[in-house]
């Protein structure tokens, strides 16, 4: 029975801002900005996002969920610069004149990239104060991708380190990056991402039943990979080990879609494995794959604390995964997954061949850690909580 959360002390007005937001975008980011937005307004707060949409006939404001949506169209997503810097400050300029209209406590922004330094700005317009959650570490760390941007990346990268009142650190990696940076310890705090409790792993007949409509085999060593086909995913080197293990036991079942989706079904093709890859298209929620599976793959080259990694965790489904970012605060070596040593295809098929090597038993007592792990420390209950106290004290400050 989950525990009973008490009443937030205080009421709040958030202003939400977020480069892009669902549908127009499924990143963890805006996923992320999506399920905390959701959870804060069912708490009672009024919470407005401030987003970009691409179609003309999507800008406005609508209700989701109890969240007011205001979406400004711009031709293409505001974090870009360069040669479409034109859309940032289109973007820029109705964003600023939406925000007229708004009533807001806080300025909350997703991401420490160009959004975030037109919510600083909004916020100390109206002398209120601001945050930033970032997204991503190691050679994707937000700061260091705004500075690297043409032209103006190196003086917004700088005018955001000093202007947000606090950094919020997904992952221990994250706080390392900041203060690297050159953000003082006293302007970070470490809050996860949430993750919401959709029930654990199913057994019996109904694992069955789910098996074989998601056309997975009944007996099968079942590995699930969930998220965008882009390349700092890895998946070219886990498709490679799968085909280096030539295993009859062993299917991969992959989950969404992107840019590498044609070169991957190439790949995967090509590998003229006994080991069965099979592609599943964008579903719209995984969660009976996660409650099925033996385990999730994550082969990651860079993550925050990836959403795909802790709603599988709450799931009860282990991890094999790769050792970037906050992924290891989940994924603990032979507790609760399997560490690849490093990126390689061989260091992917190494902790494939512990996964197979491993008894019913293992992965009962893995699926029962990483689901108790999540529980405990990324509810979205209690990372709402969390936001709630950051909120009043900034408020108070």
């Amino acid at each position: 029975m989950p525990a009973v959360r008490r009443n937030p002390e205080r009421l709040f007005r958030v202003l939400m801002v977020s480069g892009a937001y669902p549908p127009d975008q499924l990143g963890g980011a805006e996923m992320q900005c999506r399920k905390l937005s959701t959870a804060l307004a069912a708490r009672g707060h009024q919470v407005t996002v401030l987003t970009s949409c691409r179609l003309r006939r999507d800008a406005g404001a609508c209700e989701e969920s109890g969240v007011v949506v205001r979406r400004v169209w711009s031709r293409h997503p505001p974090q870009n610069m360069g040669r479409r810097m034109g859309s940032s400050v289109a973007w820029t300029i109705g964003a600023v004149r939406a925000a007229r209209s708004l009533e807001f406590d806080i300025v909350h922004s997703h991401q420490a990239k160009f959004p975030s330094a037109v919510g600083a700005w909004i916020a100390r317009r109206r002398g209120v104060p601001n945050l930033a959650k970032i997204g991503d570490s190691d050679h994707k760390f937000d700061l260091a991708t705004l500075e690297r941007k043409k032209l103006i990346g190196a003086t917004l990268a700088r005018y955001v380190a000093r202007s947000v009142d606090r950094f919020v650190a997904i992952s221990e990696p994250i706080r390392e990056d900041l203060e690297a940076f050159g953000v003082p310890a006293r302007r970070i705090e470490r809050i996860p991402n949430g993750v919401v409790d959709r029930g654990g792993p199913l057994t019996g007949q109904e694992r069955l039943a789910v098996r074989e409509g998601l056309d997975m085999g009944a007996t099968a060593t079942v590995l699930v990979s969930v998220g965008r086909f882009s390349a700092e995913k890895n998946l070219v080197a886990l498709i490679d080990a799968v085909g280096v293990l030539d295993d009859p036991r062993l299917e991969l079942h992959m989950f969404g879609s992107g840019p590498m989706e044609e070169a991957l079904r190439i790949r995967a093709d090509e590998a003229r494995t006994r080991s069965r890859i099979a592609f599943h298209g964008v579903v719209d929620d995984p969660t009976d794959a996660y409650r099925v599976a033996d385990f999730l793959v994550l082969p990651s080259l860079a993550e925050g604390l990836s959403n795909t990694l802790l709603e599988a965790a709450v799931a009860g489904l282990p991890a094999i995964a790769t050792a970037v970012g906050g992924t290891p605060e989940v994924v603990a070596d032979g507790v609760t997954g399997y560490l690849a040593g490093d990126t390689t295809v061989g260091d992917l098929g190494t902790a494939l061949r512990r996964a197979l090597a491993d008894n019913g038993d293992t992965r009962a007592q893995m699926s029962a850690a990483i689901r108790a792990r999540a529980l405990a420390r990324y509810e979205m209950a209690g990372v709402v909580e969390r936001y709630e106290s950051l909120y009043a004290e900034l408020a108070r400050t």
